[in-house]
């Protein structure tokens, strides 16, 4: 519409009159005011621009005349100056509110609150937004609050609440420091806050309806806002408690006012109390100004008011409560208010406190204590009260005589001046049971006021026998000499009685002086009779016996002792007496002229020097011996030689009495089962050649089974089975004799039979168990069906006994020997040791003992369950062990050499030393041939001959009419040649 000259010329002009030329802007307010003025628009908005600028009184009369609107942000100030803000007002536009609201023209300033009193939700949170970043800007003490600025306060009268963020910090703030200027407005808003700190109390301040208030969510906040005195909020909070009547409510704030003096009073004042009558009564004395209340401990007051916040069972809460008060010298514990009040409770405590109580009754006996327990009639549960407490209340005396509770009935009766003493006794004699009155008379024989009480009701064992004893141990002579006028019952009693019952009926009857001693302490079997009695017995009757003169009997005595308690009674004899016959005339003076303190003293040296084992011959074969076992039931020694030959020697001949041969491998292993067979199991050194496990009897060999590879092991399952381990991977379990084996591949017990395979497998004595070793260790039931335990060891286990069900020895090619027990499923280590060269290892059962021959053939004795060392036995000191086998009774051990040889040795030799302090009486003949081959030892230890001389003395003068030792196993000692090759 204009041309470029036309344009140039108005931009000439407007910044003229920007820039304040009077000329300019006379010619503009012309032009703003001439409706045919094609420029008026534009000369308009240049005149509201530089009044916005120069604040002219006379520009503003023409703005506000023509209604002038500026560019830009002087846009916003002529908009409101025209009350037209929010027709251009955007949210972008938030920041400048605060500039209107301080701008110097009063009529800008009511335009723009006319604005934010009116102002939609979008553009309302665009300037609750510019409030925040003025509320950041503000520094910190500030002297007035954020929201009383000319913004905030303005935004306060809009009809709309602000966003959420805003909102919450007007309700944090009235929440801190109340003010009513606020609170019109957020009361006007009727909006709760929705962050978590201001949500519910919020809400609590604007929502009228109980209902809504009353949930358990809601509790806390509706508790905390009653409780904040001073603030406007609490009595609102109040009232809607007041408006809920809710029970539930009415008991949470009962709870709380026991620490909130605010709702205590808000509670009195309206009469509230918790609907409960336990938490009432404690309410009221915890709240109560009483003397009562003041005596209870500041902890149990605050632990009482604990135990009413917490849930659930309240009564079980104040008897802990009570439990846990300190106590107070001046007053017995239920005396304590709180006790006091709950021990008159109809409802008995929780089984806890309860059992404190009966405890406390029991410690120290009251009446105010059994009142309540009585009442209560209900017994203690824990194990140190209940069968007590049960005594005490159980009316049914025939309970208290049961199994179960007849031991605490007896030991209540013996409470002494105890009041559940007198109960008790009253309930046995009104159970009238028998069985109870021997328990009762058993009892009193080891408690004084038992006895008391038995003799005065009359009380006695049923059992003849065990009455006469009862009566000599409870000081009724009276009632003895009635029972029992030969004693004959006594002695009977006497036989049976421990150590300590025998000692306290002699002490009595010594006392009594009415008694014959020496009748009750021999009877009719004395020399059963003399193995169990105690040394004291022993010399009371020897001088009793001297002292009347009954020198046979004393004589008799005498032979039935031990060896050096025998020479000390020997002067006791006086008088001149001797045996009658010559034999014992002979031994009565070795007995006598012998020194007893010199017979001690070769004991005591025996003891020391006296070797475990003796080499009793040397059996030489032509070849590497690789394995021997004795026979189970005769003294015969299966040998295995690496020349495909094996064969079985008489020890008592010294003599090779079977040869088998044929034998397609070297016999690596040899097991003697008894009854004149052995089994042998070939071995090689090909891993898939095969070999065989015969069964060998009655020089006739039959094959039991073949395998792959060697057979590593052999070994008995009880009496009449086997289990042999191959080098394939397998076991072999069968019977002895009869069906063909069964072959149990050791993946079944989850080992890797081509990596894993059995070293050497073994069984416990019983038969109950099998262990297979490797390097993984693993113990299974007897048919290798369930494995009961695992273990692992570094090295690859080469030999292993099963010393019992549960306990595991084995060693390695190194001569580590390591003791396992199991422990639930694993096998645990539990001692350990080393013997370098180590060339078997064997179980000497009667001994618990386990014996490990080393490179040199020493015999080296441990014990089995700590491998603590017991002793040694030296070797040769030639060739090199290679097995070790102990005969199933511990009688003989063999050790074979890679030399060619085996040698023999007699383990019964061992246990001289103790047979010198066991009783004569208890001797069989086979000690004297045990005697007998201990000569050998006696020359190789150098020991006192005058032990063993006068121990085999004692022994031929007692066995003179019964000298076969059918028993008795005689080694052919010394060294033979057996040709087995």
């Amino acid at each position: 519409m204009f041309g470029f000259r036309a344009r140039r010329a108005w931009r000439r002009l407007a910044k003229a009159a920007t820039s304040g030329d009077p000329v300019a802007l006379s010619m503009l307010r012309g032009l703003s005011e001439a409706p045919a003025s094609p420029r008026q628009r534009d000369a308009q908005a240049t005149i509201a621009g530089v009044w916005v600028a120069t604040r002219d009184p006379d520009l503003r009369a023409v703005v506000v005349r023509t209604g002038a609107l500026a560019d830009g942000r002087a846009g916003l100030v002529t908009a409101a100056l025209h009350n037209r803000l929010l027709e251009y007002w955007s949210p972008a536009d938030a920041p400048d509110a605060a500039a209107l609201l301080a701008d110097p023209d009063g009529q800008v300033q009511a335009g723009t609150v006319t604005a934010l009193q009116a102002a939609t939700i979008d553009l309302l949170a665009a300037l609750w937004g510019a409030v925040e970043d003025e509320t950041r800007r503000t520094p910190d003490g500030a002297a007035a609050p954020w929201w009383t600025g000319p913004l905030p306060m303005a935004l306060l009268a809009n009809p709309s609440p602000p966003p959420p963020p805003s909102l919450d910090a007007l309700w944090r703030t009235w929440l801190a420091a109340p003010d009513d200027v606020l609170w019109r407005a957020l009361s006007r808003w009727r909006v709760p806050g929705s962050a978590d700190d201001v949500q519910a109390l919020s809400r609590i301040s604007v929502d009228p309806d109980p209902l809504r208030l009353d949930s358990p969510g809601m509790r806390p906040a509706l508790l905390d806002a009653a409780g904040r005195g001073g603030h406007p909020i609490a009595a609102i909070a109040q009232a809607r408690i007041l408006a809920a009547r809710d029970k539930p409510l009415v008991d949470a704030v009962c709870d709380a006012a026991l620490t909130q003096p605010v709702l205590a009073s808000f509670c009195r004042t309206n009469r509230l109390a918790p609907v409960d009558p336990l938490r009432r009564s404690m309410f009221r004395l915890l709240t109560d100004d009483t003397e009562r209340s003041r005596e209870l401990s500041p902890k149990a007051r605050a632990d009482v008011v604990a135990a009413m916040r917490t849930p659930g069972e309240l009564l079980a809460s104040l008897w802990r409560v009570a439990g846990d008060e300190p106590p107070d010298e001046s007053r017995p514990r239920w005396q304590a208010p709180l006790t006091a009040t709950l021990l008159a409770h109809s409802a008995p405590p929780p089984a806890s406190a309860l059992d404190a109580l009966w405890m406390e009754w029991l410690v120290t006996p009251n009446p105010v204590l059994w009142k309540a327990l009585s009442t209560w009639q209900v017994p203690g549960s824990s194990d140190d009260v209940r069968g007590l407490s049960l005594v005490a209340i159980e009316p049914d005396a025939r309970r208290l005589a049961a199994d179960d509770l007849r031991p605490t009935l007896l030991d209540a009766a013996a409470w002494g001046d105890h009041p559940l003493a007198a109960i008790a006794q009253d309930k046995i004699v009104a159970a009238d049971d028998q069985g109870l009155v021997d328990a009762v008379c058993e009892a009193a024989l080891a408690k004084p006021e038992l006895a008391a009480f038995c003799r005065a009701h009359k009380l006695a064992p049923a059992d003849p026998v065990r009455r006469s004893m009862f009566f000599v141990l409870t000081g009724q002579p009276e009632q003895l000499q009635a029972l029992d006028p030969d004693g004959a019952l006594l002695s009977l009693a006497y036989t049976s009685a421990d150590k300590a019952t025998r000692s306290r009926l002699r002490k009595e009857m010594l006392s009594s002086g009415e008694l014959d001693l020496v009748r009750v302490l021999v009877g009719e079997d004395r020399r059963g009779r003399i193995q169990t009695m105690a040394e004291a017995e022993v010399r009371y009757l020897a001088e009793q016996l001297a002292e009347r003169g009954a020198w046979s009997d004393l004589w008799r005595i005498v032979l039935d002792l031990p060896l050096l308690r025998a020479t000390q009674m020997m002067a006791l004899f006086s008088d001149g007496w001797r045996p009658g016959d010559e034999d014992s005339r002979e031994l009565f003076h070795r007995l006598a002229t012998v020194d007893p303190a010199a017979l001690e003293r070769g004991v005591k040296k025996m003891r020391k020097i006296w070797p475990l084992a003796v080499q009793q011959a040397r059996i030489t074969f032509q070849g590497r011996v690789n394995d021997v076992s004795f026979a189970p039931d005769a003294p015969l020694l299966a040998v295995a030689g690496s020349a495909r030959i094996a064969g079985v020697v008489d020890l008592t001949r010294g003599r090779l009495v079977e040869r088998y041969e044929g034998f397609g491998a070297s016999v690596g292993r040899v097991l003697h089962v008894g009854g004149g067979m052995f089994l042998a199991g070939e071995r090689t050194n090909n891993a898939i050649n095969e070999c065989r496990v015969l069964r060998c009897a009655n020089r006739r060999s039959e094959i039991v089974a073949r395998v792959r590879g060697t057979v590593t092991s052999l070994a008995p399952v009880g009496a009449d089975r086997f289990v042999a381990g191959t080098r394939a991977g397998d076991l072999l379990l069968g019977p002895i004799v009869g069906e063909p084996p069964t072959s149990v591949p050791v993946s079944r017990l989850g080992l890797d039979r081509y990596d894993d395979w059995p070293r050497t497998v073994a069984a416990d004595p019983a038969g109950e168990r099998l262990s297979v070793l490797g390097r993984s260790l693993v113990l299974a039931d007897a048919d290798a069906s369930r494995v009961l335990a695992r273990g692992y060891q570094q090295t690859v286990v080469a030999r292993a006994l099963l010393l019992g069900p549960d306990l595991l020895a084995t060693s390695d090619q190194s001569g580590n020997v390591n003791v396992l027990r199991r422990a639930n499923r694993v096998l645990r280590p539990v001692a350990q040791m080393s013997v370098p060269g180590l060339g078997g290892l064997a179980a000497v059962g009667s001994r618990k003992q386990i014996v490990v021959a080393n490179r040199a053939g020493d015999l080296l004795f441990h014990d089995e369950a700590t491998l603590a060392p017991v002793g040694h036995v030296p070797g040769p000191g030639l060739g090199q062990a290679t097995s070790l086998h102990v005969d199933a009774r511990g009688d003989f051990l063999a050790v074979g050499y890679a030399a060619g040889y085996t040698d023999v040795y007699d383990l019964r030799v061992g246990d001289v030393p103790s047979l010198v302090t066991r009783p004569l009486a208890g001797m069989v003949p086979a000690h004297l041939g045990v005697l007998t081959a201990a000569r050998k030892a006696r020359a190789a230890s150098k020991s006192p001959s005058l032990v063993l001389d006068l121990l085999q003395a004692c022994l031929e003068h007692r066995f003179r009419f019964d000298i076969e030792i059918s028993d008795t196993v005689t080694l052919a000692a010394g060294e033979y040649d057996i040709a087995l090759a």
